[in-house]
This record gives structure tokens, sequence and C-alpha cells, in this order.
């Protein structure tokens, strides 16, 4: 409520939550206080579906509710940033690091998806579950060397992920893979013993 157009004899604000599904009723939280604009309420699960309504407090009595707003736990899953990932020294894996907004979105995370595949081959990407909301890296084994791999990350709730990273394309065992190139092409003659000629290559 803008301040200015606060009436005076209010003395508060009741926010009304329940979850759409589960819950018959509101639960309340009374929060006291004219030029009070915000409230933090901790969910049972973060894939829940919410239905979320205020109202004013004034000395005898509470105003009509606002209307009510639909809030999903899933929809706040930050999106992790990878900030490093290189090719193993073995040849035949992929380190990655991470990291994600560190705000109150990330008490939602129960781990980290990293889903994978070979790059304009695999049609369908492999998951890698690393459980843990403070997880920052992992390592994938056993990949092939020297192929290139699509990689993303999301974080994952008791339900399912939220939104993946930009994919990254990177190959495996780089200082195990060589491109020979052709520098130059020269005409060479072959003799016999006497001096005959053989053949030009």
């Amino acid at each position: 409520v803008p301040g200015r157009e606060c009436p005076h004899y209010i003395l508060g604000y009741i926010i009304a939550y329940k979850r759409i599904e589960l819950d018959l009723n509101f639960s309340v939280r009374t929060l006291y206080g004219r030029n009070i604009s915000s409230h933090v309420i901790s969910t049972s699960h973060s894939s829940d579906e919410y239905e979320i309504k205020v109202a004013a407090i004034a000395p005898k009595e509470h105003g009509e509710f606002c209307q009510s707003v639909i809030w999903c736990g899933k929809a706040m899953v930050p999106i992790p940033k990878v900030t490093k990932i290189v090719p193993t020294k073995s040849g035949s894996g992929l380190a990655i690091h991470w990291e994600v907004t560190n705000d109150v979105s990330k008490f939602l995370i129960e781990g980290f998806l990293i889903a994978y595949k070979i790059a304009s081959l695999d049609t369908e990407y492999k998951n890698r579950l690393v459980p843990g909301c403070n997880s920052n890296s992992h390592v994938l084994k056993n990949l092939s060397r020297c192929t290139l791999y699509d990689v993303k990350l999301a974080a994952y709730t008791t339900t399912g992920s939220g939104g993946f990273s930009t994919p990254i394309l990177i190959r495996t065992g780089e200082q195990q893979c060589f491109l020979y190139k052709i520098h130059s092409i020269h005409v060479t003659t072959f003799y016999t013993k006497d001096n005959s000629n053989i053949s030009d290559v």
C-alpha cells in the first residue's frame, strides 16, 4: 500500500496461504506495522502450488483480501551457471564446476542434474544426479576419448528439475587428440642399384 494512500488506522496485515491440492484451510500470518510491505513464508515442499492473499488489519476487523496469487516453487528454482569445464587428464572425463545465485531460492535446491550427450550423434541426453544443495562440482567419467560432448546443468527439487543452463560444447582428452595437416608435397624419384629410373611419386 503506497504510504500516502495508507489509512492511518491500519495496524498491519494478514497473509493467508494454502497448498492448492492438499490443504482445505488457509494458514495465517499476522504482521503488525502499518508500513510493512514484505514477508518470507517457509514452504513445506518447493514443488507445491500455493494460493496466497493479503488483507489489511484495522482496530476491530480486517479488510477484504486482495485477489489471490498462485505461486509454484518450481518456477523459483535458479538456473546454475557453469563457471568452468575442462577435460580430465585421463582423457575420458570432464570436470564441471558451477555456482548458483546466493539468495532464498538457493534453499529450494536438493541437488543438480547434469545432462550430456555426444554432439551431433546422440539424440537423447544421459543424466547424472549430483545430490546436495551445496554441491558445486562433479567429474563425468568413462566418456569416449577425443569426442565432442554437449553438456548442460540444472538444479532439481523433490519432483523435478528447473531450467537448464546454456549447453556447452567441449571435447574430451584434448591433450591426446592430434589433427594431422599436410604442409607440402614433393616429387621423389626412385632408382635401382644400376641408377635406372623406376618411377616418380
